[in-house]
């Protein structure tokens, strides 16, 4: 919760299609979802935040997960567990042929937040996966169109995050 997965969705600039809620699944609590259609195939983006991922409630959306891209906050750091302990829950519960990314976001620079990652996500939690690791530096503020406060991230860094996920769930 508010390390920026909803804003890092909806500020991925690519044609959105409706997401389809796969049958027997609600899909009512997703702040953001969409799909992405690349070379004929769907590939479908949610979000779910660390408290509600630990729920059994919606355990069935992470064992359906082709892939994972895990937001680590670092600007306010670990509030809800750790990231390691939340790897090894994701990690446990997922095929091992997905990809996992780990993204530092609200970082001040792409090599400080990289470092954080490695230092809180040990080797031991990842096993023998597909893994790569991504930072995002602090989003701007600005103000919209009514002059309310807004954040803008840079747009390059999102493609890397999406881009990265979509070219290793499709190979």
């Amino acid at each position: 919760m508010g390390s920026g997965k909803s804003t890092l969705l909806r500020e991925y600039n690519c044609p959105k299609l409706d997401f389809l809620t796969p049958e027997g699944l609600r899909s009512d609590f997703f702040d953001v979802s969409f799909g992405v259609e690349r070379n004929g195939k769907m590939f479908y983006f949610y979000e779910l935040d660390s408290p509600t991922v630990l729920g059994a409630a919606w355990i069935d959306y992470v064992r359906i997960a082709e892939g994972v891209v895990v937001i680590y906050d670092c600007l306010y750091g670990e509030r809800y567990g750790t990231l390691a302990e939340l790897s090894k829950y994701l990690l446990g519960h997922t095929s091992p042929k997905i990809p996992f990314l780990f993204v530092a976001n609200k970082t001040e620079d792409e090599a400080g937040g990289l470092d954080e990652l490695e230092r809180l996500c040990q080797p031991d939690c990842i096993e023998d996966r597909t893994v790569g690791k991504k930072a995002i530096l602090r989003a701007r503020p600005v103000e919209d169109e009514h002059g309310q406060p807004q954040v803008t991230l840079d747009s390059k860094q999102i493609d890397a995050v999406f881009e990265w996920m979509l070219q290793t769930m499709k190979d």
